[in-house]
């Protein structure tokens, strides 16, 4: 019976990360509109969370939609575990960023820092 829970929550877990990762873009595109009609405020919470967005929108346009060599093919294990360490090292400065900045979608800043990652190695498992 345990066995039998621990792969479901496991494939829960693989199904809400594949959503997430489809649904990224458009929370990304919404964070972007947010942020540009917001009255800007000039201040360093401000600049932090201009950082957050412009990191994971960097991250997501060159790790998620970059384009990675063929899974099978022995050029995919350098390629991922190199971009896979840049995808983390920006997911963390993102979310540091979002804890730090101010703006009402600041939340959406630290689901898309949590996802991105959680997305590279989905592709991994999947592979």
């Amino acid at each position: 019976m345990l066995n039998y829970l621990s792969n479901v929550l496991f494939a829960t877990f693989l199904v809400i990360i594949g959503i997430m990762s489809y649904a990224i873009p458009v929370l990304l595109g919404v964070i972007w509109f947010r942020r540009l009609k917001a009255p800007r405020r000039g201040d360093l919470r401000d600049t932090f969370g201009w950082v957050g967005i412009a990191s994971l929108g960097c991250t997501f346009f060159f790790i998620d939609i970059f384009y990675s060599p063929n899974g099978g093919s022995p050029a995919f294990e350098p390629w991922f575990y190199r971009w896979f360490k840049i995808c983390t090292s920006i997911s963390v400065l993102a979310f540091i960023t979002s804890l730090i900045g101010t703006g009402k979608m600041q939340w959406a800043i630290r689901t898309s820092a949590i996802v991105t990652p959680l997305s590279c190695l989905l592709q991994k498992i999947l592979e």
